[in-house]
Formats: C-alpha cells, structure tokens, sequence
C-alpha cells in the first residue's frame, strides 16, 4: 500500500497561473496507516520578475515575503528532493485540497520552470487525491457521518470550516503548514467515520485503478458541489485519452439510441445530455453503488437504473457515434507565445536532455552550470537555465544572462500582457491600505507598492 504526502502551498497571486510563483510549501509525509513519518516547511522570497498581487499576501499573511533567505530556485530544489527522498523506498498518494484545479497546477509550474520533473505526484508509482471533490459525494450521502459546515445559511467546503468543526484552532488558516494539518485530521476523520468510502477513495487514486472500478457496467453516482447527483455507467473503458463517456441513468437509453447522427450531435451539446465525459487523470466526486449499499444508503428508484445499465451494454453502436462525434472536435490549444505557458505545449524532454538537467541540478559552480546551458538546446529550457544561473551566482554570471533578466522583469512590470498588472495592482494595494488598520499588513502593504513602483 502507498504512503501518503499531504501538500499546501501559499502563492504570489491566484489567476494568472502562468505567471505566479509559491513561496511557501507545507507537506506532511504519512504512513499507510495515516501516522506522521516526517513534515517539510519551506518558504522563499518571489522571483525579480514576479509581480506579488497584495489581496495574496494578505491572505497568506506573509509579511516577510521580501526578506525569505532562499530564492525560488532553491526552494523548488529543496521540496523535489525531499519528496523524491520521501517516495524513493515506497510510493506515495499525494493529498491535496482543491489541488487539481490548483495547487497541482502551480507545484507543476514551479518544477517546470527550474527543470525539475512536473509530473512526481503522478509517475513512478505515485498517484494524486484531491480530496475536494470526495467532500461533495460525502455532503449527499453521509451528512449525517461528517457534517458540512454551513456559512451564510448555505454549505462551505472550504477546508478552514471542517477543521473548526473538528475542534481545531484554525487561527493558521492559509499558512501552507497550517493547512495540511487541517487536511491531515479530515482525512483521518473520513477513515474513521466512513471507512467503506475511505477504501474506495483510496484504492481509485491510480488512473489505471479508476478506470478498472467504472468498468463493466458498474454503476457510480455523480455529484457536483451544489448536491445534484446522477447514477451513471461508464459507456466504454476505452474512450479519448484520458477521458471516458458516461452514460446519466435518469436518462432512457433507447430514446438516446434512436436519434440520428445529427440529432445526436445536438443532444450532447445541449445542457441536458445524458452522455457525458470525465477525466480519470483527475479526482472525481463519484461514489460506487457496491459501496452505497455496504453503507446501507437508501437509494430511490435502482431497479430502474440497473435495468438501463443492462440495455446499454447492447447498444455498442451508440459508443461508436459519441466516440466519433467527440473525436471530430477541434483538439484543446493551449498559450505558448511565453516559456511560463508551454508546460503542456511541447511534450516531455527527452532522456538526454533530463540527464542534461540532472547534471546542471549536481553543479557546484558557475562554470559547471553554464557550460550545461550551452549544451541544452531546447529554447525554453536553456532560458530557464539562464535565469536559475543568474540567480544562484550574479555576480558571476555572463553580462547576457542578466540582461535578459533585466529585460524580463520590465516586461512583466511594464508591459501588458498575461501576467499581474503592475498598474492594477499598485491601485489595489493603495485601496487596501486605507482601511486597513493592522500595523503588520499595513507594513506588508507599503513593501509592496515600494517593490512594485521600482521596477515599473
């Protein structure tokens, strides 16, 4: 069984997620039994061409962003060598909380950006939770088990409300470490009061595993944050990359079958199709009838669901046609004028180019590292190389590594484009410190608008 390593971090921003970097990561490495082995807690000042937007900082309540010891490429550096130490012996899952949208997206980034592999949390054995999604399925059909705390007169997910009501003193909230205590006591708690889901939730955080659990025709049900739920079956175990159709139970599958191709077409664009594709690469807020019904969970109606099941598993030309309608669409494209946005774009570097990076990561000196950039013919990643160069030795570098730095920082502080707006931001600063009346963050503030107005 694998270990678990539960992860937050705290970031400059929170939109352009392209152009924001961390600079705090907390992890907590568990055992299988959910038993602390070691924790990592890490922070570091944001890179000169990062523009740190004031409403994060305030949030995060880092106060001494600007004077943290360890640059960015350090600090990647630490984090990837201590979970690489953490999964070396045995694989772990890594446990986030609204990570897929998030924080894996960022961590991803960051590794990215200083040559280090993005993909840890999900190669060699590896595998990722976020546990967000699995709060919803556990909001509509175990309330009763672990209570959603409710804000405003309606329910919050948000992980600083479970952890008060699991009596915890939250005055840490959104300090990364703070926050995977937090995650740490939920996650023990889902074991504890509700272990048939706790298993499934476990045992499915493997792409492979997940598929292999909604094949032949076993039923799950779907739920969304706002407590909507529907019995699916997954059409097919194959589908289109990471991504397999579902076929929504309310709905008659003869009806479906019977339209035409184009009519077809039609109905799965509408809002109110009954076929449907979901990602296995990610965490899905799903639940398995076998695992209801262990639970002895009432559920209206399942003789009809079933026998739906069963007529689908005739209707092979069905697939055919969804598959080849989904398949006709035009492919995702994603940004890629700027290196920051090309994580997805290029593919993954080859063997001799990841041994390149290993061997600019073991440098001790700037003629070691430098000789390596001239080796890395890949564009973006020999300017990558050039700025983590720049930042370990600047005063040793070559005079053209630090003028493209140089050119760099006025860009992103001068210019528009896809990263914080310099303008916008000195203005949300300046109206958040009229009302604001905390010394710290009225402190933090000023640093920021000095930091910004410098480099624009």
């Amino acid at each position: 069984m694998s270990n678990f390593i539960v992860y937050d971090l705290e970031t400059t921003g929170k939109d352009e997620r392209n152009f924001i970097q961390a600079i705090q990561i907390g992890s907590i490495y568990l055992d299988t039994n959910l038993n602390e082995i070691s924790r990592h807690d890490i922070s570091c000042r944001p890179l000169p061409w990062t523009l740190v937007t004031p409403d994060s900082l305030l949030v995060n309540n880092k106060f001494n962003v600007f004077e943290e010891p360890l640059n960015h490429y350090e600090f990647t550096k630490s984090i990837f060598e201590k979970w690489t130490e953490w999964t070396s012996s045995s694989s772990s899952i890594f446990v986030t909380y609204n990570g897929m949208f998030f924080d894996e997206e960022i961590l991803r980034r960051q590794f990215y950006w200083n040559l280090f592999n993005p993909y840890i949390t999900n190669t060699n054995g590896n595998s990722r939770l976020d546990l967000l999604p699995k709060m919803y399925v556990i909001a509509k059909f175990y309330d009763d088990l672990i209570h959603t705390p409710i804000n405003n007169g309606k329910p919050s997910f948000k992980l600083e409300y479970f952890a008060k009501s699991l009596n915890l003193d939250t005055s840490n909230a959104h300090d990364a470490l703070g926050d995977c205590l937090f995650l740490e006591a939920l996650l023990k708690e889902i074991k504890l009061k509700i272990p048939n889901f706790y298993q499934e939730i476990i045992s499915t955080t493997k792409k492979q595993d997940l598929i292999e659990s909604l094949s032949n025709g076993k039923m799950h049900f779907h739920v969304s944050r706002y407590g909507n739920s529907f019995p699916f079956v997954c059409l097919s175990s194959e589908g289109n990359g990471s991504k397999l159709p579902i076929f929504n139970l309310n709905h008659d599958p003869e009806m479906i079958n019977q339209l035409s191709y184009e009519d077809l077409q039609k109905h799965l664009l509408s809002s109110s199709t009954a076929i449907k594709w979901i990602n296995t690469a990610k965490t899905l807020p799903i639940i398995s009838i076998d695992t209801l019904k262990s639970d002895n969970v009432f559920i209206d109606d399942l003789q009809i669901y079933f026998d739906r099941a069963k007529q689908l598993k005739s209707m092979d030309n069905l697939f055919e046609k969804i598959c080849d309608i989904e398949l006709s669409k035009d492919p995702i494209v994603y940004p890629c004028e700027y290196p920051e946005e090309r994580i997805y774009s290029d593919g993954f570097p080859d063997k001799l180019l990841s041994n390149k990076f290993e061997n600019f990561h073991s440098s001790k000196s700037v003629d070691e590292m430098t000789d390596l950039v001239n080796k890395i013919d890949d564009d973006k990643y020999k300017s990558f190389a050039k700025r983590i160069c720049a930042l370990q030795f600047p005063n040793d570098v070559p005079e053209s590594y630090l003028h493209e730095c140089k050119k760099l920082i006025n860009q992103r502080f001068q210019k528009k484009g896809p990263w914080p707006d310099a303008s916008e931001n000195i203005k949300r600063a300046q109206e958040l410190l009229k009302n604001e009346l905390n010394s710290d963050k009225q402190e933090i503030l000023h640093k920021l608008i000095k930091n910004i107005s410098e480099n624009m």
